[in-house]
């Protein structure tokens, strides 16, 4: 780092350059990252915890394969889900679809706001309504049967 009277900061010419470079050799940003992190480690006026949290997302983006830095970065900085796939109840997701229909909306118009609703997509949605409304068929079936055989006895 020097000291610029002409600007009054502190410039890091390292970082500079590999910012330049940037331009033309993505890999620089593994340069950028570790000023980055030597940097916030040995400043003052930061807690610990702060830069533990900083400075772990910026080391795991840094040591990532290149593509995969975007994803790396945004999970240690807590700004992506973690991807898994939800376990959906088809009652839970035929009941809100079919409350939708009930107040007159279309099915796909029902299955988009039911999808809105539970985070899940709109084809996910049919295809648990459906999962219900064959439950509810199995169930009634069953119903029928032991009020059949409670009136043959």
């Amino acid at each position: 780092m020097t000291e610029d009277p002409t600007l009054g900061y502190t410039v890091d010419l390292e970082f500079n350059q590999a910012h330049i470079e940037l331009a033309y050799e993505p890999e620089s940003i593994v340069k950028m990252l570790n000023i980055i992190v030597q940097q916030i480690t040995s400043a003052d006026g930061i807690t610990q915890d702060v830069k533990d949290y900083i400075c772990t997302a910026l080391t795991a983006t840094a040591n990532a394969d290149y593509k995969k830095r975007p994803a790396v970065i945004a999970h240690h900085l807590g700004l992506s889900a973690p991807r898994r796939r939800r376990k959906d109840d088809p009652d839970e997701v035929g009941g809100v679809a079919e409350k939708y229909m009930n107040k007159g909306y279309s099915d796909n118009e029902a299955f988009r706001r039911t999808a809105k609703q539970l985070g899940i997509s709109s084809s996910t949605a049919r295809n648990y309504y459906n999962k219900y409304l064959e439950n509810n068929r199995q169930f009634e079936e069953i119903q029928l049967n032991l009020e059949k055989s409670r009136n043959a006895d």
